[in-house]
Formats: structure tokens, C-alpha cells, sequence
């Protein structure tokens, strides 16, 4: 089975995923194939690059926990467009996981909604976006920067990313 994984050097979580995925393999007395490529980046590419790097700059900026304020970010720019685009993740759309997590709020159990929304703002994640969808996200969380006084900047690299700011 190949896998493959797009490295960067601003992204150590997914490195730690790779060298996992590496280890595990071997440890299973597997045989296996590493091959090293340069990715040109794509547009898309260039998005989910410059949202890493924004959670990063934004966690340096206020000292608060990168993976806290990524849900907290998730939570106030993208979820809407979860609910409103519908997307399917895992064969269950996000729509419909929204409107079941809305009723339980309906039924006063309001400590239980908080719960399940900080869990589905953790586990969605960006990468589910369309371009168009990344470029939305990317203009909200801009957008909350600038309201919170959250001086947040794009690198060269990143360029390519294209949203609206």
C-alpha cells in the first residue's frame, strides 16, 4: 500500500506522521520504498501551507496553545462552511452531523453541545475544503485577525494561496 506524505518544514506534525508511518512498517518486518521528491506547490498546497503558518503566528503572537486556537479558529471561521456546503467527510456529511449536534443544544443540554462542538471543530480540518472553500476560510480567519488585533502576515511562499484579504 503507498503512501505518501508532503513534507514541510513548518509542519512537524505531519514529519512525525511520516517517520511514525516509516517505524511502524519496518517494526512489521516490511520492506519498504522511501522516495524524495520537490513538490511544486499548487495553489491549494500554498492555502494549507499558509494556515499552518497563520495557527503558528497566531499562537506566538497571544502564548496561546497552537492546538486550542486552531479549534477556536476552526470553530469561528469554518465551520459555517461545513454546515452550509455540506461536506461529505467519512461517508457522513458535515450538515448533518451540525443539525444533530444543534438539537442536543435544543434539548437544554448545553454543557453537551459545547462538548461536541469543540470536538467536531477539532476534527475537521481545512484539507476538506475545495480551493474556492479554503479561500473562504482563509478570508475569515483575516478577517477575525484584524478584529482582534491579531497581526498576522503571508509569507513569499504563500503567495499562491489567493484569497481575498
Amino acid at each position: 500500500m503507498a503512501k505518501k506524505f508532503f513534507l514541510t518544514p513548518d509542519n512537524t506534525e505531519m514529519t512525525n506522521k511520516c517517520f511514525a508511518e516509516i517505524r511502524s512498517q519496518l517494526s512489521a518486518g516490511l520492506d519498504i520504498s522511501v522516495n524524495i521528491s520537490e513538490k511544486s506547490q499548487s495553489r491549494s498546497d500554498a492555502q494549507r501551507k499558509l494556515v499552518n503558518i497563520w495557527y503558528n503566528q497566531w499562537a506566538d503572537i497571544t502564548g496561546e496553545d497552537r492546538t486550542r486556537l486552531r479549534n477556536q479558529i476552526m470553530y469561528k471561521c469554518g465551520v459555517s462552511i461545513f454546515y452550509r456546503d455540506n461536506i461529505c467527510i467519512n461517508g457522513a456529511y458535515s450538515a448533518d452531523t451540525l443539525d444533530c449536534i444543534a438539537s442536543v443544544k435544543q434539548m437544554g443540554m448545553i454543557t453537551e453541545y459545547n462538548q461536541l462542538m469543540i470536538e467536531f471543530a477539532a476534527k475537521v480540518t481545512s484539507s476538506q475544503f475545495n480551493v474556492k472553500q479554503n479561500a473562504e476560510y482563509l478570508d475569515n480567519i483575516w478577517r477575525l485577525s484584524v478584529d482582534q488585533n491579531i497581526g498576522l502576515h503571508i509569507p513569499s511562499e504563500c503567495d499562491n494561496a489567493k484569497f481575498k484579504a
